[in-house]
């Protein structure tokens, strides 16, 4: 909190928050994206290894930013490490769901089952971490040496090492953070994006009609096709809506008393603020999956008068998400490669999918898609 935060916050925001700090990993990013297809093109996955594909893609995704290299999590078979890391980053987040909301307490006063299970899934992803930090940490040091290092390269382990004031547990830390978070949230988010896209065929398809339109069947993306695509970024933003990644976007701790709808608030009290934006006065047909209203030059934009703040899934002001330029760029190259090559939709048993929050929004069962080849021509 305050100024201890400040300090671990500050060196991630001059790397990450930067307007083209994701571009510049989007070479590999491609490159993981290409994999993810190749993939569900040619594997016939059930609704639980589906699940846990879109895990490892954003594990290895994130793994491109954190620790400067690929780690394996789409090639072949899956090892012990890496599995047993995907097992603890989805306990873990179900452990923090349940102490938020209050399921949980004697945590506080002893070393409870609730306790014992957070630090043993805790000590998995750290040891994790701890690994791949240090050989991310060799490589560099070898660079150094063969002076094959600059200072200009985008490496966040490089970044924050280079910070004085940062002990090495200090940036364990960041990286446990960002590594785990990075992972666990655009694994959850892409699966619903896939999920309301497979809802609404017709929007799907106007989707693909704009990927074609931008790349037709050209397999690298660049910034620019990106950019160029208005269609694809009011997709992930109407999913936002419907479907809040967390259930509380924001959470603030005031330093003052605080009345709010009438009831007194005393300082310090934690203050979650639940993303509501399903009201009708604010959207029409509040409940249908219509990215069109977030277009400028539709109608629709017009009468949403909120559509500019009531959308903030990673959070607003200098506590927003750090890693959420990395998270929604490795969802655009998933989505456009998989919707140039596939159609995405449902078994009858996923037609109507129930979410619950376990800090992120994830189906209560995994959904069982289906990705159907394109007819050539």
């Amino acid at each position: 909190q305050g100024e201890d935060w400040h300090k671990l916050r500050a060196p991630i925001n001059k790397l990450l928050m930067k307007v083209d700090s994701a571009t510049h990993y989007l070479e590999h990013h491609n490159q993981v994206a290409n994999k993810f297809v190749d993939i569900l093109a040619t594997q016939n996955l059930k609704a639980q290894e589906l699940q846990t594909l879109f895990a490892r893609y954003a594990a290895e995704g994130a793994g491109v930013v954190v620790f400067n290299t690929r780690l394996g999590f789409l090639e072949g078979q899956l090892s012990e490490e890496l599995s047993d890391f995907l097992d603890a980053a989805k306990k873990l987040f179900s452990i923090l769901q349940d102490v938020i909301l209050g399921k949980s307490v004697g945590h506080r006063w002893y070393k409870s089952r609730t306790y014992q299970d957070y630090a043993r899934a805790l000590g998995i992803i750290g040891g994790s971490c701890a690994v791949h930090a240090l050989k991310a940490h060799q490589v560099l040091e070898e660079r150094k040496r063969a002076g094959t290092l600059t200072n200009e390269e985008p490496n966040l382990l490089l970044s924050l090492l280079k910070e004085e004031n940062l002990q090495r547990a200090d940036v364990d830390t960041m990286l446990i953070s960002l590594y785990t978070a990075g992972a666990e949230s655009t694994a959850k988010i892409l699966e619903t994006l896939f999920y309301n896209l497979a809802k609404n065929p017709e929007t799907q398809e106007k989707l693909r009609q704009e990927i074609f339109k931008t790349l037709n069947m050209r397999d690298h993306v660049t910034a620019t096709d990106i950019a160029n695509m208005s269609y694809l970024k009011a997709c992930l933003k109407e999913s936002f809506r419907l479907c809040p990644p967390v259930c509380n976007t924001m959470v603030r701790l005031l330093p003052i008393d605080v009345c709010l709808s009438g009831y007194n608030v005393p300082a310090r009290t934690p203050i979650m603020i639940y993303p509501n934006a399903k009201c009708i006065s604010g959207f029409q047909d509040p409940l249908t999956y219509m990215p069109e209203r977030w277009l400028q030059n539709n109608g629709l934009a017009k009468q949403d008068p909120l559509a500019k703040i009531a959308v903030l899934p990673f959070g607003l002001g200098p506590r927003n998400c750090a890693g959420q330029r990395i998270a929604v760029q490795e969802i655009y190259l998933a989505t456009i490669k998989v919707l140039q090559k596939m159609r995405i939709e449902l078994h009858p048993e996923s037609s109507d999918v129930e979410f619950v929050y376990r800090i992120f929004l994830q189906p209560k069962i995994p959904i069982h898609f289906k990705f159907t080849a394109l007819q050539k021509g």
